[in-house]
Formats: C-alpha cells, sequence, structure tokens
C-alpha cells in the first residue's frame, strides 16, 4: 500500500511539473506580443533524416490552459462541440437513426465485459469507441465508466511488444496502433471524469505504447527489400492512429509535439524524392494500390486531420493527393456497379457491404469537405452490394459506423452539400499513381461504357498489395463488369497476403487483363516493376493511350523484350455507339510465343474459327474480335492453380480466357475490339475487321462505318467515318 501511494504521490508530482513546464514553454514562445510562434521543428521526416522544416504551432496564451489545444476533448470532437453534437437528435431523421444506432450498440456492448485479452482488441477498441461517443451524446455516466474499465484494464494488464510480424501481427506497428489511440481518446474525451491516478494511468500507458509505434515505424519504413521502398500501408494507419493521439496528448508531455511534428512531416514533405504517400498514390488521387487497401484507415486520417486543422496545427485538407482522392473514386468505381474486379488486392472484393460503406464514409466526407456535389451525387447513387444506396445519402445505414453521420453532422449543419451530377470531363489520366479512366458519359451510369487501366511508374509498381498489372484493363457497360481483374482477396474469400493463391495467382499477371511472354508475366512484389505511360489523347471521337510495361517483363525475364505496349482507345463519336480498339505490340530480340489473356465473370461464348469472344453479365455483353498474324488458339476455364472455392453468390464467379500464338516470333501486333451491348441490340452490331501492315508500323481496324488507324510507330490515331469499306 505504501508503495502505491508513494508511486501515486511521485506521478502526480512529475505530472504537475511536466504542465508547469508545458504552460512556460508555450507562454515563453508568445510573449513577445502574443502573436503565432513559428519554432524549428524538432521532429525528424519519415526515414528519420533531419528537415529542418519550420511548423507554425499558431501560439499558446499566456494563460495556456484556456487554450483549445490543452483543453479536453480535442479529437473525438471539440469541447466547444458537445452540446450541438446532442443537439443532432433533433435536426433530422438520419440523424436521430444515428444516434438511436449509436446507443442501441452502446447499450448492448455495456453488458460485455471490461476484461479483454490483447488478441481481442479489435472488439476493444470498437466498443471503447462507442462507449465514448455514446457517453459524449448523453453525458450519461454508464458509458464512461464501461470506457474508463476498458481503457484501464487493458492499460494496466496489456504488455506492449516491439517488431512486425506478419503472421500473428499482433507485435510492433499493427499491435501497438490501435491501443495506443485509444488509450489517448479515452484519456482526452473522459479526462474530466477521471480521477487524477486514473488520467495518469493512461498518460502513462500512451506513452509508452506510442513510444514503441513510433520507434518501430522509424526502423520498419524502410523494407528489408530495397527493391521494395516502403513497407507499405501498415506505417500509414500506424502514422494515423500516432496522429490522433499526438493531439489528444500534446501538452500532457514533451513526446507528443515530437509524435505531432513526425506525422506533419510524413503527410507533407516529400518521402525519397516523392511526394506522400508514395506506396498510396501522388498529387494526382491515385490508389496506387487500389482501393481495398488505398481506402483502408483512411477515416483514421480524416480523424486526425480535422483535430490539426480546427486547433491550428496544420491543414492537411490542403493536400493535393486528398483534394483530389474523390476523383479516384468518382471515375474509377462506377456507383452503379454490382461487382468491380478493379486494381489492386482486393480489387474484386471493394464491392461488399463493408467495403461500399467505407467508399461511402470516404466520399460523404471529402465531398463535406471540398463542397464537392458530384462527389455527393456519386454516394447518393452508390451500390451497397447488391442493394441499391438508401434515399438520403446521411442515412446512417449507408455507412459502417452510424456516429459517423452525427460527426459529419457538425459539419453539414454550417455548410450543407447537395449532390448532383458532376460536371468533369469524362476521361481523366492519374499521372503519378499510373491510372487511366475513359468513359463516355459519367454522370449517366446506366449509359455509361468505361474502360479502367492502369501503367504505374516508379515506385508504384508492383508493391505491397498493388499486382504486376501494368497496361491491365477493366471495362464496364451500364455498370455491367464484362472484363475483370480476377484475384480474390481478403477475409470474405479466405485468402491473405501469404496464401499460395493469392502468391501464385491473385499477385501475377495471369490474373489480369494482360499478355504473358511463354507463359510468364511481369515480376511480382518489386516497385521497380513498373510501367510507362507514352501517350494520352483526349479528343471529342475518342481517348487514346499508350502505355508500355517492357521494364516490369524483363524484371522477370532478363532481355526478354524490347518493348511491351498496349494502344488503348475509346471510341465515343457523339450519338453513336461506343467501342473500345486495342493494339498489343510486343517487339523482342528473339522469337518467342504471346498468351493474350482476357477474365469475367460468366462464361464467355467462343467462336475459334471466327475469333470472336462474347462476355456477358447479365443482359449486358461484350462482342470481341481479335486479329493476329496467325489465328489464336483460344481456351477457357474456371478454374485457378492453386484451386480456390469461393462464395460466388456474393464475390462473383470469375472465367479465364486464354488467346495463344500457335508459333514463335520476335513481333506481335494483336489487335482486338471491344463492342458492347445489350439484350435486343445484337442486329446493331457492325461488320468488324483489322490488320496490320506489311512492316508492323500500323495497325487498321474497320468497324462499320469507321475506320480506325492506329500509328504504332509515332503513337497516333485517326478516324475516317462516313464509308463503310
Amino acid at each position: 500500500m505504501n508503495r502505491v501511494f508513494v508511486t501515486f504521490a511521485v506521478q502526480m508530482f512529475a505530472a504537475w511539473v511536466g504542465l508547469l513546464g508545458v504552460a512556460f514553454y508555450w507562454a515563453t514562445q508568445t510573449a513577445c506580443g502574443g502573436g503565432a510562434a513559428v519554432l524549428a521543428d524538432s521532429g525528424v521526416d519519415i526515414s528519420g533524416v533531419q528537415t529542418g522544416r519550420q511548423i507554425d504551432r499558431g501560439g499558446r496564451a499566456s494563460n495556456a490552459l484556456a487554450n483549445p489545444r490543452l483543453q479536453h476533448p480535442k479529437v473525438d470532437m471539440l469541447k466547444s462541440e458537445i452540446q450541438e453534437f446532442r443537439n443532432l437528435k433533433n435536426v433530422s431523421t438520419s440523424y436521430k437513426n444515428a444516434y438511436n444506432g449509436l446507443l442501441n450498440y452502446a447499450n448492448q456492448w455495456l453488458a460485455h465485459t471490461t476484461s479483454y485479452p490483447f488478441l481481442q482488441k479489435a472488439a476493444w477498441e470498437r466498443e471503447l469507441r462507442y462507449m465514448r461517443y455514446a457517453y459524449l451524446a448523453t453525458g450519461d455516466a454508464k458509458y464512461a465508466e464501461h470506457a474508463k474499465a476498458l481503457a484501464l484494464y487493458a492499460a494496466e494488464n496489456w504488455v506492449p511488444q516491439p517488431g512486425i510480424s506478419s503472421i500473428d501481427n499482433w507485435t510492433g506497428i499493427r499491435g501497438c496502433r490501435e491501443a495506443t489511440a485509444a488509450f489517448a481518446r479515452t484519456y482526452d474525451t473522459l479526462y474530466d471524469y477521471l480521477t487524477a491516478a486514473e488520467r495518469a494511468t493512461l498518460l502513462d500507458a500512451t506513452r509508452q505504447w506510442g513510444t514503441i509505434l513510433l520507434a518501430d515505424m522509424k526502423k520498419y519504413f524502410y523494407n528489408q527489400d530495397p527493391e521494395g521502398v516502403l513497407y507499405g500501408p501498415h506505417i500509414e494507419k500506424g502514422i494515423s492512429y500516432l496522429a490522433q493521439a499526438a493531439v489528444a496528448m500534446d501538452g500532457e508531455f514533451p513526446e507528443a509535439s515530437e509524435w505531432l511534428d513526425y506525422c506533419i512531416n510524413h503527410w507533407t514533405r516529400p518521402i525519397g524524392g516523392y511526394d506522400w504517400p508514395t506506396y498510396a498514390g501522388g498529387n494526382d488521387g491515385g490508389l496506387s494500390m487500389g482501393p481495398y487497401y488505398g481506402l483502408d484507415g483512411t477515416a483514421l486520417k480524416w480523424e486526425a486531420f480535422d483535430a490539426m486543422k480546427k486547433l491550428g496545427y496544420a491543414d492537411l485538407y490542403s493536400i493535393p493527393f486528398v483534394q483530389n482522392l474523390g476523383d479516384f473514386y468518382l471515375y474509377m468505381m462506377p456507383p452503379n456497379a454490382r461487382f468491380f474486379g478493379t486494381f489492386g488486392d482486393g480489387g474484386a472484393t471493394v464491392h461488399i457491404n463493408s467495403c461500399a460503406m467505407l467508399e461511402r464514409w470516404d466520399m460523404l466526407w471529402l465531398s463535406q469537405v471540398y463542397q464537392n456535389p458530384g462527389w455527393r451525387w456519386w454516394v447518393a447513387n452508390k451500390k451497397i452490394e447488391a442493394s441499391d444506396p438508401p434515399a438520403d445519402p446521411l442515412d446512417p445505414s449507408g455507412v459502417q459506423w452510424n456516429y459517423q453521420i452525427l460527426l459529419l453532422g457538425l459539419r453539414e449543419a454550417k455548410t450543407p452539400v447537395a449532390a448532383s451530377p458532376p460536371t468533369v470531363p469524362n476521361s481523366k489520366l492519374f499521372p503519378e499513381s499510373g491510372f487511366v479512366s475513359m468513359h463516355t458519359d459519367i454522370a449517366n451510369p446506366a449509359e455509361d461504357t468505361i474502360l479502367n487501366m492502369r501503367c504505374a511508374p516508379y515506385p508504384r509498381g508492383s508493391v505491397h498489395h498493388s499486382q504486376p498489372d501494368q497496361n491491365a484493363f477493366v471495362l464496364y457497360h451500364h455498370g455491367a463488369p464484362l472484363a475483370i481483374n480476377a484475384a480474390y482477396y481478403g477475409g470474405l474469400a479466405d485468402v491473405d497476403f501469404g496464401d499460395p493463391y493469392s502468391v501464385y495467382w491473385g499477385r501475377q499477371t495471369k490474373s489480369k487483363n494482360a499478355i504473358l511472354i511463354d507463359n510468364v508475366g511481369q515480376r511480382p512484389d518489386r516497385a521497380t516493376s513498373a510501367g510507362e505511360i507514352l501517350q494520352f489523347d483526349s479528343t471529342a471521337d475518342y481517348d487514346y493511350f499508350v502505355g508500355d510495361a517492357v521494364q516490369a517483363y524483363n524484371l522477370n525475364q532478363s532481355g526478354i523484350a524490347n518493348a511491351v505496349r498496349r494502344h488503348a482507345a475509346m471510341v465515343h463519336k457523339p450519338g453513336e455507339a461506343p467501342y473500345v480498339v486495342m493494339v498489343d505490340e510486343v517487339r523482342m530480340p528473339a522469337a518467342h510465343n504471346i498468351q493474350w489473356l482476357l477474365h469475367t465473370m460468366s462464361q464467355a461464348v467462343v467462336d475459334a474459327a471466327n475469333q470472336k469472344i462474347i462476355l456477358t453479365y447479365g443482359n449486358v455483353h461484350a462482342q470481341v474480335r481479335l486479329f493476329a498474324p496467325q489465328a489464336l488458339t483460344i481456351s477457357q476455364t474456371n478454374l485457378t492453380d492453386p484451386l480456390l472455392t469461393v462464395d460466388t453468390a456474393r464475390l462473383g464467379e470469375h472465367w479465364h480466357l486464354t488467346c495463344a500464338t500457335p508459333s514463335a516470333a520476335t513481333t506481335f501486333l494483336i489487335g482486338s475490339v471491344f463492342f458492347p451491348y445489350v439484350d435486343g441490340e445484337e442486329g446493331a452490331i457492325p461488320s468488324i475487321s483489322g490488320h496490320a501492315n506489311g512492316d508492323n508500323s500500323q495497325f487498321t481496324f474497320t468497324v462499320g462505318a469507321d475506320t480506325v488507324n492506329v500509328d504504332v510507330a509515332s503513337m497516333a490515331m485517326s478516324i475516317v467515318s462516313g464509308q463503310t469499306p
């Protein structure tokens, strides 16, 4: 008992001295006129290099405790926002439903244990979060008591461990990040409710866990394999959690200031010469690992960004990547699609309920921050798995956590956003992240045809959860996925990163709409397995793209090719049916065979004699015509190696077509035409033909009355119309 009393006395004395020191420090920083203080950066950038960056702390009043940065709460929401948060239930039905949903879950979980073992930290963190928001929404002590018990048990019984484990995920970054933020946010939100001793326990836990988290992020930021460049999304989520803890604890212990500097540096400074986040995308807003891992943890960032902006630390919403992120969803993920089959690990999974709700939340928040009615329109039309969206975009049934709608309401009450169709160009290039999206009518998804492609430059090649899919494509018509990235991933498919299916199928080029050279694709798991976008032209009649993936193939088979280029165009002449033409240009120093791959969601009809394939999804189809120097051998299967059995009702069925050259050559120009249509329009399909010229410098298609010429040598395209050959 005496030792406990002595320990408590020492903690209280240390806390009192620390608080006095913080108040004195900030008071001296603003003593000259009380204006904004610009402090030398005490932190380092993400790679451990001293930056010398100047961070404007905004100054603190001489009466430091009157500053909002030293008031609690400030992360879950500001103290000044609590009453408005409580009043939202009286503003609209959606807010009332969100309020009731929050309390329904919280009331159910009051009966749960508060003594969670560490291996159940996900459930612990979720319940702790709900208890905090229920307390903020009602002021009812029963929620504060349960939250306090949850947090104190973990703080007193869990033991943090350094290091990263790819097997159990419970150590280091993936083990410490949630607990660090949860301890800090509970301290922050329950500050006035906790005793001094309870505060000290949560403060010490935050400090201990956060110190390990930061040390491991610095240690593991660069992948052990230099080709990998970066460790990836787990660092990114760790940064978001640490930033939340740093804001909550700024002024409570000095390390919190270092954590803030570290996180702000990560989000605002180049890393390895590239704008943050290298593995997530670039200034264009593209998610280079695809939407599944791109959206993983974004809600964590918005919480940190919002607190930092409101408290004057930094306006991280000014980062170009974040400003443009909504366009990636708008262009790359048609809101009416039942399935996607898009790029990156989980690309065939992002339609399921949990993912769709995360996507809707991202776009709800971003549309509010940037006052973008087109992004809000996307939310209003975004399917949730097989279900149509709720009538009100703010209905809590459309997001994963109902309390999020109340947080959004704190903004919406001041600056509401009304949904309206986007007024943007139909096509967009994301040059830094390496995507291009070609639409025929982006504001009318029911009539839109979409060709999305990826050709990502270094260091966004095939690294972490991005895949060896340079020059691969995905095709939609009227929201139906006709050509897909055929790789299952995630919990519903029971496929993890190291599973044989993921290693030998999902993260291999053979599961993409791409080509193989002698049955070998691009090098996986290398940032240098990259592509180069050589050309993108957008005109009133067509969009034309050229990408070269030669580096990605040569990394797997040294010197196998001199060029592996895909020329692709969406032809969208006003008043006429759209179609796609492609030319795959492969030039090699020695003779090899080529396999041209196509993946779809139902068994295709193959007419090998006429080099014709019919893709079908429901009542939507595409006629595919192939033109090669010799007829290609076409085969089809719904099996993979390794074999995987999934819930096809929720994940869809995948079929895989291989179109192989019958003999080896040093140069191939393989032309293809995709003509989409719906039931009843079969009679409108025009005659289609194609051929290369004698020296393989040009490829000419005829599609009805159009003559389309692709000059592969000069990377130019032209259309002559009005004459039927």
